[in-house]
């Protein structure tokens, strides 16, 4: 008797242990999030406003009449018609004052007065220029410093010559015209300062065949004359 009720009691807690159901082990997985697809990046380009428009239009044009008026002077030059080749360069230095080619327009500038037996104008014209730069020139101005140097020389103006070569070789020490300055240092501190008369007044005598005043060939009109008339390129 009391064997059965132990089987039974045994048989009673096997059929309550299977009855439970089985506990499932802690996961910790998160749920799957859904991917979003990626925007492709898209690139951004500057967007220029009227007035910005305008302004860059404006830019193109100016530039272009310059390098119109540059190349106009440089021909009357090269026809030797100096006295209007002169005013065109004259009126470059008015309308771009600063022009990166501002330097070698003053540079045909003193050239044209030196052929026109004005000497004194030459020097005005590159010291007035140099003198901008306070003592210190830029790469730009070398080759005037060394035109200024070398016609201070001929013309007889040592101590002024002197100066000028030795700011040359100081800022410049490298140049080719360092050497020359060089040269020309060591000559004038071993010979006498030449008087006033014995200086070159006259350093190239005029030879060409020079348009007479009043008498300029086509498309001679100035650069200031045409400022109220718009941005026309000459041809």
């Amino acid at each position: 008797m009391k064997r059965s009720a132990v089987l039974f009691l045994l048989f009673v807690l096997t059929l309550s242990l299977q009855a439970q159901p089985a506990e499932m082990p802690e996961t910790s997985e998160q749920p799957a999030q859904p991917v979003r697809p990626t925007k492709k990046e898209e690139k951004t380009f500057p967007v220029l406003s009227s007035v910005g428009l305008r302004n860059q239009s404006g830019e193109q044009l100016f530039q272009a009449q310059a390098r119109a008026d540059f190349a106009l002077a440089l021909e009357l030059k090269d026809r030797r018609n100096y006295s209007s080749a002169l005013r065109r360069f004259q009126d470059f230095r008015l309308l771009y004052p600063a022009h990166p080619q501002t330097a070698i327009v003053v540079g045909h500038i003193a050239d044209i007065y030196e052929r026109l037996s004005q000497p004194d104008r030459a020097l005005a014209e590159l010291r007035k220029y140099l003198k901008t730069f306070n003592g210190a020139p830029q790469a730009s101005a070398q080759p005037l410093l060394a035109r200024l140097a070398d016609l201070e020389y001929r013309l007889g103006q040592w101590p002024q010559s002197i100066a000028t070569y030795e700011l040359l070789l100081a800022a410049f020490p490298a140049s080719a015209e360092a050497e020359l300055a060089g040269r020309r240092l060591a000559e004038m501190q071993a010979e006498p300062e030449p008087t006033e008369s014995e200086g070159e007044k006259q350093p190239a005598p005029r030879t060409d065949n020079e348009t007479t005043p009043g008498k300029a060939p086509k498309n001679d009109e100035s650069s200031l004359d045409r400022l109220g008339e718009g941005l026309d390129i000459e041809n």
